[in-house]
């Protein structure tokens, strides 16, 4: 796949401004993540300042995060169709 598709694949699935944590990054963190694999807990979250949509099989999930201390963190996940990777 070229740049430009991805880019605008990206892009199509963009969701800005979204305030807070979703079902998905709730299961994301639930099933993808430790204490030893990310800077951040789920509870840190404040809001999320943007969402790339996923799909089952295909595409990863992918957030951009505010943290309660200023940082912003970042977030991927995938899932198939038994649920979260």
């Amino acid at each position: 796949m070229d740049d430009i598709l991805l880019a605008r694949r990206v892009l199509a699935r963009l969701h800005p401004g979204i305030r807070e944590p979703d079902e998905d990054l709730r299961s994301a963190f639930e099933y993808n993540y430790s204490e030893d694999s990310c800077d951040f807990k789920i509870d840190e979250i404040v809001s999320m300042l943007a969402r790339v949509q996923g799909e089952n099989d295909e595409y990863n999930w992918h957030w951009v995060v505010s943290l309660r201390d200023g940082r912003l963190g970042y977030v991927s996940a995938g899932c198939d169709y038994t649920g979260w990777d």
